[in-house]
């Protein structure tokens, strides 16, 4: 038995890459826009076993035989489960807990410290920015919301 993968969207394009070789059974991947025109591309998506994407609605072509919807992302706001057969499985990735901790700690820091100019600063071996540094004001962060 072969299983048809369809990745629905650029979104969900980007992780199609080396995909195939993560799997053992037999398959065929297809990678579509975002907007399904095309009729063979309608009939590649009405067909799919398995959907990787961002966003399933109603006024989608009906896929007749899925297996799961993949969202590769935080949440599930942009599938409108009413419209997913029965026969299907919804997953949501998960993982986003280090990366967006980061992204906020950066986001903070920034507000404080101009994180691009004290970076360029560092990489020519200065450290402009250090705590009682060398006469350049940048607000403290602690204490604040």
């Amino acid at each position: 038995m072969s299983f048809s993968i369809v990745f629905h969207g650029s979104n969900a394009a980007v992780f199609a890459d080396g995909f195939s070789n993560l799997l053992d059974a037999p398959h065929t991947l297809t990678i579509l826009t975002d907007t399904l025109i095309d009729p063979a591309d309608i009939q590649r998506f009405q067909q799919a076993d398995v959907i990787i994407g961002i966003s399933y609605h109603a006024s989608l072509p009906p896929v007749k035989n899925l297996k799961l919807y993949h969202v590769p992302g935080a949440g599930y706001d942009g599938i409108d489960l009413s419209a997913l057969p029965g026969t299907s499985h919804l997953c949501n990735c998960y993982g986003h807990e280090q990366p967006i901790a980061e992204y906020v700690m950066a986001a903070i820091l920034n507000r404080a410290i101009p994180m691009t100019h004290a970076d360029e600063q560092l990489r020519q071996g200065q450290w402009t920015y250090w705590a009682g540094g060398s006469g350049i004001k940048h607000q403290e962060i602690a204490g604040l919301t």
